[in-house]
């Protein structure tokens, strides 16, 4: 699994680009994966991308109970 984060300023915004790979390394993986574990992780990765946006453009720490805007996350898929 490789991750990797980038921010750049834009005005008074932050622009944060994240990038998940992951490989299954397995056929029965593979399945799992079309059918129901890369809509979880998609979920899962705009929640992180939200949650640190929101700490570096704020300094707030964030939590479970920290609201974050999932509509800042655009999801680009290539």
């Amino acid at each position: 699994m490789v991750v990797n984060f980038e921010t750049r300023e834009k005005g008074d915004n932050t622009i944060l680009k994240a990038t998940l790979i992951y490989d299954m390394k397995n056929s029965l993986f593979d399945v799992m994966n079309v059918l129901m574990v890369k809509r979880m992780n998609t979920k899962l990765w705009n929640s992180v991308v939200a949650g640190h946006k929101k700490y570096i453009e704020t300094g707030e720490r964030v939590t479970e109970k920290t609201a974050l805007d999932l509509n800042a996350v655009i999801e680009v898929k290539g």
